[in-house]
């Protein structure tokens, strides 16, 4: 793919120190996590593939999501999005960007990113915000404390009213404990 935009050469010694060997596989090499090139060099790939050209017609039909290696398909129309569903392994099987066993179908609501996903609805998983809240309420940072804010509010209002609750009754509890007439 980076032959479209690099000569030959340069395009060839970008991929390679680009990516990694896959342990067990021989001469496979795949994109790492971490490296800044990465989420840009698969972005290229998925888009100029069958897969991506696909994903692409979806996005006027329905809401298409994709973060790295995730991708979500949502709309309203059971039966579309379930033959959606199987052009899409179809389409990703075509493009060598196979999908994982078992992790195309259609379901009532979905977690991805830390976040339950229903029709409607975005709620931090209680994991993701317990840690979240945790961290919140054990530093007097108030930047840290307004940036976890700002998160939650972004995807759920009465999580984040919640937090807001805690952290009043936590500086109440702290400034109470720490009062000496």
């Amino acid at each position: 793919m980076l032959k479209e935009f690099f000569p030959y050469e340069t395009a060839r010694e970008i991929a390679t120190l680009s990516t990694v060997r896959t342990p067990g596989e021989g001469e496979s090499y795949h994109l790492p996590y971490g490296f800044p090139q990465s989420t840009i060099i698969a972005s290229i790939c998925l888009r100029k593939s069958a897969l991506g050209a696909y994903l692409h017609t979806l996005s006027d039909l329905l809401s298409v999501s994709v973060y790295v290696d995730d991708i979500i398909v949502s709309g309203i129309n059971y039966q579309f999005l379930t033959g959606a569903c199987e052009k899409l392994v179809e389409r990703s099987d075509r493009s060598r960007l196979p999908f994982g066993d078992n992790t195309t179908k259609v379901l009532d609501q979905t977690t991805a990113f830390n976040i339950e996903l229903q029709h409607q609805s975005l709620t931090i998983t209680p994991e993701k915000y317990s840690a979240l809240a945790l961290k919140a309420l054990s530093t007097d940072n108030e930047h840290v404390q307004s940036g976890i804010l700002s998160y939650i509010n972004s995807i759920n209002r009465t999580q984040h009213q919640k937090l807001v609750s805690d952290l009043v009754t936590h500086h109440r509890f702290l400034c109470a404990s720490n009062y000496q007439p």
